[in-house]
């Protein structure tokens, strides 16, 4: 086994003590970075498929933007954002809602990446439109 001197000790000394500087700074950031992704999976979790569509809309009514796009057939698919009011770090949540006799019923949910909201048209056919949740 090799025997460091007092001045190679103090160097692996110093190292390690970068490498834990380094690697706790990564932690935090990386703790940060999570805060600031809102969390899909709960909020999907509170809505299923076959729930009548205003059950579902007063499940996620805390979301800071909702738009309610109507389409063909009589479909409506409920645009909800939540998290951070900036393009690139909301959460855009869509229910998708068919007819079935005199109410609208959930028939599925998902999200939608954050590079939909740079297309123009994304949600323009929806009241309000989409777009105006970024003005």
């Amino acid at each position: 086994m090799k025997r460091y001197d007092k001045r190679e000790q103090k160097n692996i000394g110093l190292a390690l003590c970068c490498v834990l500087l380094l690697v706790s700074a990564l932690t935090i950031v990386g703790c940060a970075r999570d805060e600031e992704q809102f969390d899909y999976v709960e909020i999907l979790s509170r809505i299923c498929e076959g729930d009548e569509r205003e059950e579902a809309l007063e499940a996620l009514s805390d979301a800071w933007y909702h738009s309610e796009c109507r389409l063909l057939y009589g479909d409506v698919e409920d645009i909800f954002l939540y998290g951070p009011k900036e393009r690139a770090k909301v959460t855009v949540i869509s229910i998708y809602s068919k007819p079935r006799g005199e109410g609208l019923v959930v028939d599925h949910t998902g999200i939608y990446e954050n590079y939909f909201l740079d297309a123009s048209d994304f949600g323009e056919h929806c009241e309000p439109p989409v777009q105006k949740a970024f003005e």
